[in-house]
C-alpha cells in the first residue's frame, strides 16, 4: 500500500492533480481512495471551512487546528479501510502549516512530522501567486481569508521553503505535460524505484528490520500497538533516545493507528 499526499496553496490545482494521480493508479489495476480537506462530511472540516472565511490571526489559527482534526479523522478512516484499498491519496496534509504566521510555521511543520504518521509520497503542486489568484477568482465563490495576493505570495514562499524531499509539480505547464509528470512519478513509485513504506520506517526506527517481501506482502498489521510499546520499553531500558512519532503512536487507541 502506498499513501500519497498532494498538497499546495489555494488555486494551485491540487484536486486536478490528485485526480490525475488516481486515474493513473486505477489504470494500473490499483484500488484507490481519495480524501479531500476540508471534508464537508466531517464536523471538523466544516468548522475549518467556516474559519477560513473569517479574517484575523485567531481565525487562521483555529482554521489550522480544525484542519489538523479533520486530517486525523481521515487518518482513522484510512486505517479502518486499509484492507479494501491498495493506495490512498490525501489532498492537503502537511503544507497547511504555511498559512500560519512566519514565526510559527516551521516549528509547526517539525512538530507535525514528529507526531503524526507521514505519507510514502509527498507531492507539492506549485503555481505563482498571480496564477493562483486568477483561478480562485474564476470559481466565483466566496473568497477565503488567505485568498489575496499578499497572503498567496507569502504562502507560496513558505511552502517552497519546506519542500525539501517533495516532488514539486509546476502546474503552470500545459495540462498534458503535468499529466505526464504525475504519471511518470506514479510509475516510478509502482516500480519500486521511489519511496519506502511507513511500516518499513517504523520497524527500522525500532531496530527491527523488515524485508521488502514482508513490506509488500500485505503484513501491514504486524506493527501492532503491543509491538510498539514493547520496543519502546526496550529502547528506554537501554538508554536510547525514543522516536517521538512512535511514542505518539503507542498512546493512540489501536483502531486509530494510521500506520499502513
Amino acid at each position: 500500500m502506498t499513501w500519497y499526499v498532494v498538497d499546495g496553496m489555494d488555486g494551485c490545482g491540487k484536486s486536478t492533480c490528485a485526480e490525475l494521480l488516481k486515474e493513473k493508479l486505477e489504470s494500473e489495476g490499483r484500488r484507490v481512495r481519495l480524501f479531500s480537506h476540508p471534508d464537508s462530511g466531517c464536523l471538523f472540516g466544516r468548522l475549518e471551512y467556516g474559519y477560513l472565511l473569517k479574517e484575523g490571526r485567531l481565525a487562521k489559527m483555529l482554521a489550522t487546528v480544525f484542519f489538523i482534526l479533520d486530517a486525523v479523522d481521515s487518518l482513522f478512516r484510512m486505517r479502518l479501510s486499509s484492507r479494501k484499498y491498495d493506495d490512498f491519496i490525501f489532498v492537503r496534509y502537511l503544507m497547511s502549516v504555511a498559512y500560519l504566521p512566519d514565526g510559527i510555521y516551521r516549528k509547526a511543520y517539525r512538530i507535525i512530522k514528529k507526531l503524526f504518521p507521514m505519507p510514502d509520497e509527498f507531492i507539492l503542486v506549485d503555481v505563482d501567486a498571480e496564477t493562483s489568484l486568477r483561478r480562485i477568482e474564476a470559481r466565483g465563490e466566496e473568497r477565503e481569508s488567505f485568498e489575496n495576493m499578499d497572503d498567496l505570495v507569502r504562502t507560496r514562499e513558505k511552502m517552497l521553503s519546506l519542500s525539501d524531499g517533495w516532488f514539486v509539480v509546476d502546474n503552470t505547464l500545459p495540462l498534458e505535460e503535468v499529466k505526464r509528470l504525475i504519471e511518470d512519478h506514479a510509475s516510478a513509485v509502482l516500480s519500486g524505484t521511489r519511496g519506502r513504506s511507513a511500516l518499513r520506517h517504523a520497524h527500522e526506527e525500532l531496530g527491527d528490520p523488515v524485508s521488502p517481501a514482508a513490506v509488500h506482502g500485505g503484513l501491514r498489521d504486524s506493527l501492532d500497538q503491543e509491538h510498539v510499546v514493547a520496543a519502546l520499553h526496550r529502547k528506554h531500558r537501554m538508554g536510547e533516545d525514543l522516536p517521538l512519532d512512535l511514542v505518539f503512536l503507542s498512546a493512540l487507541p489501536a483502531h486509530a493507528q494510521a500506520v499502513p
